[in-house]
C-alpha cells in the first residue's frame, strides 16, 4: 500500500468518525403531565412549566403539558407557575424511563 493511499484512507476513516459523532444525539427523554389548581383540582391552562436545564412548556387544554429534550439520568426540579402567584414544585430523581408522567398541584406559596 502506498503512503499516499494510506494517508487518504486514514483521512476518510477519521472523517467518517467525526460525522457519526456529530449525528449521534444524546438519549433524550420526555416528561408529560397535568397541572391542577390545588384548591379545586380543576385543570389549569397557561401555566409555565420549567424542567432541568431550563426546558420549558406551557400547559394547554385540560392542563396538559409535555417537556422534551431532557437527557437520561437527569435529576433536578420541575416547577410550574401561573400568573397571579400560584406555584408548584416537584423533585425529579434520575430520570431513566423514556416517558415520565406527573401531576402538579398549583397553590399559593
Amino acid at each position: 500500500m502506498s503512503l499516499r493511499f494510506a494517508s487518504l484512507l486514514v483521512l476518510l476513516v477519521a472523517g467518517c468518525g467525526d460525522a457519526a459523532d456529530a449525528n449521534h444525539a444524546p438519549d433524550l427523554l420526555r416528561v408529560r403531565g397535568t397541572v391542577l389548581r390545588a384548591a379545586d383540582l380543576e385543570p389549569v391552562e397557561g401555566a409555565v412549566i420549567t424542567g432541568p436545564g431550563g426546558v420549558r412548556a406551557r400547559s394547554g387544554p385540560g392542563g396538559r403539558f409535555e417537556l422534551k429534550g431532557i437527557p437520561r439520568g437527569t435529576s433536578g426540579e420541575l416547577s410550574a407557575e401561573l400568573e397571579g402567584g400560584l406555584r408548584a414544585k416537584l423533585p425529579l430523581r434520575l430520570l431513566e424511563t423514556d416517558e415520565f408522567e406527573v401531576v402538579m398541584h398549583l397553590r399559593q406559596p
